[in-house]
Formats: structure tokens, C-alpha cells, sequence
């Protein structure tokens, strides 16, 4: 980047952009992996497209070569915590769902959080490199709203907040 401050001018301008904050999770090898993700996007409607991006070298893009189907919980704006447990650096790769509520999808194995605005149960469609994150694309196999009156979570300037 040429532009002064480079990086950190970058990261302090881009945290003015509000994302929505959506957790992905899959299960490989009967572990469940989950991650919070706030660069979550539609892509298509026909067919119905997703993506998120993904860390090249997190234990989740790991997890991602083992298996082609995973889950988008879009959080409602009561889950804050739950985002924040699922984003913590550090936290246990086996048993990261035990304190977290949450149904196995119907059409994929990978969990759907209860605290949550809508879910999409997906196939991974394509992988793209860009930068140090990997961009997801998933077909929607199945799609379910929540509670209409819920609201969703936003990540900005460097924190989660709830927007109802």
C-alpha cells in the first residue's frame, strides 16, 4: 500500500464499515469447528450463493479441506457474547460449542446456533485466494428465518453491537 500509514490507516478506515456478524460452522472428523465471521455476503439468487472469508492458516480453513458442507448462523442482536467466545484466539478446538445453544442443520452435520436471525446450511462451491484470507462461496442447500422482531449484530470500529 503507497498511501501514509499504510496498513494501519487502512484498518482504521475500514473499521468504519459496518458487517454483519454471522458464526460458520462444520464438522470434520467428528470435531465441531466454528468461527464468527463478519465478511459474510450474498452472491447470487439463482442459484443462491454465500461467501465468507477465512484466515489462509486458521484451523478452520484447515478444517475446511476435509469437508464440503457448512452452516451460516447470522447472530441475533442478543448474541454478542457468543460472537465474542467464537472470535477469541486461543479457545479450545474440541468442544468450542459445548456452552454455545445449538441444533445439528437438517440438511448438512455442522451446527446451527440458536441465538440467531437465520441460518443457511451450505456446499462449498469455490475457493479463491485473495491476500492472507481465502474467500468461501457456498450454494445454499436450505434456508430458515428466526424470530422476525430480532435484530442482528454489526461489527465496528473494532467492536460488536447489537442493531435492532
Amino acid at each position: 500500500m503507497s498511501e501514509p500509514g499504510g496498513i494501519g490507516d487502512f484498518r482504521a478506515a475500514i473499521d468504519r464499515l459496518p458487517a454483519g456478524v454471522a458464526v460458520v460452522t462444520l464438522r470434520s472428523h467428528g470435531i465441531e469447528h466454528a468461527m464468527t465471521a463478519s465478511s459474510v455476503a450474498w452472491v447470487s439468487l439463482v442459484p443462491p450463493l454465500v461467501l465468507f472469508c477465512v484466515h489462509e492458516d486458521s484451523r478452520f480453513r484447515a478444517a475446511l479441506d476435509q469437508v464440503d458442507q457448512w452452516a451460516l448462523s447470522v447472530l441475533s442482536d442478543t448474541a454478542g457474547p457468543v460472537a465474542d467466545w467464537l472470535a477469541s484466539p486461543g479457545r479450545p478446538a474440541v468442544g468450542q460449542l459445548e456452552r454455545v445453544g445449538h441444533t445439528n442443520g437438517s440438511q448438512v452435520d455442522a451446527a446451527l446456533l440458536d441465538d440467531a436471525a437465520a441460518w443457511f446450511e451450505c456446499r462449498t462451491s469455490a475457493i479463491h485466494r485473495a491476500g492472507d484470507h481465502d474467500i468461501v462461496v457456498g450454494e445454499v442447500l436450505a434456508v430458515r428465518q428466526g424470530v422476525p422482531a430480532r435484530g442482528g449484530l454489526v461489527y465496528l470500529r473494532g467492536r460488536i453491537r447489537p442493531v435492532c
